[in-house]
């Protein structure tokens, strides 16, 4: 063993380990749950976990005698043979001790992930990349780094019990109201920990849906809110919001013709919206890891962030370009619907469909864009559709919810105010109640 490697690494622990595997089911089934084969050092050790591991999972013995049997030809990678099967069954005075072991092992493994990430960053540092994109790929390191190792929560029935019971009770808690009576009836507002697709073609108006949504949350319900903007820039965004918010046209602030009239309103309007909790992250080139360490920031900075903005998924840069399209979307999706878990948080993420879908009355949650697994990872998905309407009719702007894990489908009529990139109730009155 060289000066090194007791900090990254630990034969003893791992043959320990091992050992009370080869000795208990239950210890077999516990640490199963706790390491997997890259944890260890010793390739021969990540050898005969694995082994350990499908073995239990079959339902088969374990023992010295079985893995032998199980490793065939692999018997000979280690040292000793059989023989060092047995030598790790005598390894641990008790079963008992495995998890103890285990953290030992797990504690090595995400050194070692981190001294690698260490080697990695210096070769980022000195590669000839643009800053942006040794930012990008670092936050990327150091997430994979540190989020590979994580600690299993499990509970009881009678542990999850009393919050059923509360809930029975007084109902869920509720989340922010939207600013759509009809669609909050539906789905209940921004829920924390619910990932939601907003599905449409271009021009539709997903974009302004959710910077509507940020507005709403940020300035009725005063909460933050970050917007991961990949297609638009900040600036345009806050011309977007700043139009909602005031009722100016958009293209006077796009072209620089505001009049006294619109001056007169959007001067209070700048003024209410300087400290609105709004964060906006509008590189071109985001990832899953930039978009949380957005998340994480605004979390930081304000100490909540109910609603996240993806617009849009993709645009999101994937991890690996070698696979193709589907998984890489498939990723994406997973990813999104982690970070909702992870902060407490409402992901609402816009997606393209399918040209074929823009070709028929209206899409469907078939048409959602190069992946299945966006309509499968999404607690709700509300597709955006304009019927046709006679010339002298306002056309209708329908949200379809097409998905709704945890309540009713249906779709709600809203109206699109293009020029104040605002989209408002569809009966009279309802833009009254927007703010």
């Amino acid at each position: 063993m060289t000066d090194t490697e007791p900090m990254i690494a630990s034969p003893e622990a791992e043959q320990a380990v091992l050992g009370a595997m080869l000795m208990s089911p239950d210890a077999a089934a516990e640490v199963a749950t706790l390491l997997k084969p890259t944890d260890f050092w010793e390739p021969a050790h990540e050898r005969v976990f694995d082994a350990i591991v499908n073995l239990s999972n079959a339902g088969n013995p374990h023992d010295p005698v079985a893995v032998a049997q199980a490793l065939g030809k692999g018997l000979e990678r280690l040292p000793g043979g059989a023989t060092y099967l047995h030598t790790l069954y005598s390894s641990v005075g008790h079963a008992a001790s495995a998890d103890y072991y285990a953290g030992i092992v797990a504690d090595k493994a995400v050194r070692r992930r981190i001294a690698a990430a260490g080697t990695q960053l210096q070769l980022l540092a000195d590669s000839d990349l643009d800053r942006s994109e040794v930012i990008d790929r670092s936050r990327s390191v150091v997430e994979d780094a540190t989020e590979q190792y994580t600690t299993r929560s499990v509970t009881s029935l009678g542990g999850v019990l009393p919050e059923m019971v509360d809930i029975a009770q007084h109902g869920k808690t509720r989340g922010l109201a939207t600013p759509w009576d009809e669609i909050n009836h539906l789905i209940g507002g921004v829920t924390p920990g619910r990932f939601v697709v907003i599905g449409a073609r271009p021009g539709i108006g997903k974009s302004v849906m959710g910077t509507n949504l940020a507005l709403h949350t940020s300035d009725r319900h005063q909460q933050p809110s970050f917007i991961a903007s990949l297609e638009m820039g900040a600036a345009e965004i806050a011309q977007r919001l700043i139009a909602c918010k005031a009722r100016v046209d958009l293209s006077k602030l796009e072209h620089g013709t505001v009049d006294d009239w619109a001056w007169g309103k959007l001067g209070p309007a700048v003024s209410a919206a300087m400290d609105l909790p709004i964060v906006i992250d509008d590189q071109s080139q985001q990832t899953i890891a930039s978009i949380r360490a957005g998340v994480r920031s605004t979390i930081k900075r304000y100490g909540a962030c109910p609603l996240v903005v993806v617009d849009y998924i993709q645009l999101v840069t994937p991890r690996d370009r070698r696979v193709n399209r589907s998984e890489q979307i498939g990723e994406i999706t997973r990813d999104l619907k982690i970070i909702g878990r992870e902060f407490e948080t409402c992901v609402v993420a816009m997606s393209q469909v399918n040209r074929e879908g823009a070709q028929r009355h209206e899409p469907t949650l078939a048409d959602l864009r190069e992946s299945g697994s966006i309509e499968a990872d999404a607690d709700v998905v509300i597709l955006l559709h304009r019927p046709e309407a006679p010339e002298d009719q306002l056309p209708p702007l329908e949200a379809i919810v097409a998905k709704n894990r945890s309540g009713p489908v249906g779709r709600a009529q809203l109206a699109m105010q293009g020029h104040y990139a605002r989209i408002t109730g569809y009966r009279a009155g309802d833009e009254d109640r927007y703010r």
